[in-house]
């Protein structure tokens, strides 16, 4: 969870470090709308060669679920 399921106001990016093994795979960057009670896809990204990844286009709090292909 990040903070409250409210606009920030502003747009935010994360990175997340994984293992090199995930190098390559696509990183899905959901969040859980409370208000229609679905998942709403934020950002995709391929993980790089050292296992690191961003996603952009953050703007809300919330719940929020990373899937990896």
């Amino acid at each position: 969870t990040i903070g409250e399921n409210v606009s920030f106001g502003f747009s935010a990016s994360l990175s997340i470090k994984y293992n090199a093994n995930k190098a390559n795979y696509i990183a899905k960057l959901y969040r859980y709308d409370t208000a229609t009670s679905m998942m709403i896809l934020i950002n995709t990204s391929t993980i790089g060669n050292t296992g690191s990844v961003t996603f952009n286009n953050i703007t809300h709090g919330g719940d929020y679920l990373i899937v990896l292909n």
